[in-house]
């Protein structure tokens, strides 16, 4: 899938990230919507974003998670865009639902469908 990204002043740096989708299609759909490039990695579907592999995946035979990121050790992600009017306008274009701003400048993504 490509190198990975150099770590950053305090050592840290993140190549890829499992998420338990309960629809892989809708996650997928998101993630492309936000700039990520959809791919295979073997039995898995895959969106690449500069830095980092997100991959998605339901294990077969496995139940759909059931519950939601609140309250858990990874309550949410971010992503930093350049112009937050112009990503929302070509997000919400996609289909992808956007929640109102919760601070000032900022907008939240909702990802409940996958």
């Amino acid at each position: 899938m490509g190198a990975g990204v150099p770590p950053n002043e305090m050592g840290v740096t993140m190549g890829h990230w499992h998420l338990n989708s309960r629809n892989v299609e809708a996650s997928k759909k998101i993630f492309v919507a936000m700039g990520g490039t959809a791919l295979k990695a073997g039995a898995f579907d895959v969106v690449r974003f500069p830095g980092v592999i997100v991959y998605l995946h339901l294990a077969a035979g496995a139940a759909p998670p059931a519950g939601g990121t609140v309250g858990s050790v990874v309550n949410h992600v971010g992503f930093i865009v350049q112009n937050i009017q112009e990503s929302v306008a070509r997000w919400k274009a996609a289909g992808v639902p956007v929640l109102p701003a919760t601070t000032a400048g900022g907008s939240g993504v909702c990802c409940d469908a996958g």
